[in-house]
Formats: C-alpha cells, sequence, structure tokens
C-alpha cells in the first residue's frame, strides 16, 4: 500500500480538482467559465496553493480565487 501525507494528499485534491473536475463540471453546464475558490486557513497553506497553482501553470489564473479562512489575522466580528 501506498502511504501518503498530508501534502501530498493536498497536492493530489487540488491538481485532480484544478485539472480535471472543473472542466468536467463546465461541460456537464455547457459553459467555458468557471470560478475556483479555494479557503486557506494558514499562511503555509496559502503557501503550498500558491505553489500548486504555479506547478500547475495556473498561477495567473484569474478564475481561482483564495479565500484567507484563518482566525489568527482578524478580530471577531461578534466582538469588535
Amino acid at each position: 500500500m501506498i502511504q501518503m501525507d498530508n501534502l501530498q494528499v493536498l497536492h493530489l485534491v487540488l491538481e485532480t480538482a484544478l485539472e480535471k473536475q472543473v472542466g468536467v463540471y463546465e461541460v456537464a453546464n455547457n459553459t467555458r467559465k468557471s470560478i475556483t475558490v479555494i479557503l486557506h486557513f494558514s499562511d503555509s497553506e496559502l503557501q503550498k496553493v500558491m505553489r500548486y497553482r504555479r506547478d500547475l501553470g495556473l498561477d495567473a489564473a484569474e478564475n481561482i480565487i483564495l479565500i484567507d479562512a484563518s482566525q489568527d489575522n482578524k478580530p471577531s466580528a461578534s466582538v469588535a
């Protein structure tokens, strides 16, 4: 059995989603336009996502939106 660490799993999931799954949804919905949203929860996750995008040649893609979902860099809306 092949052992994969979390980094390898994340890379595989992003690669599959960005290279294949989005295209399948575009065909199914009869469109060539799509938006992909990726949430990252830490600076290290953001760096990984940026590296994967670069590796896949998608670093300049305007239809991939990155959302900072970390909790350590913004005040709570319920407290502010």
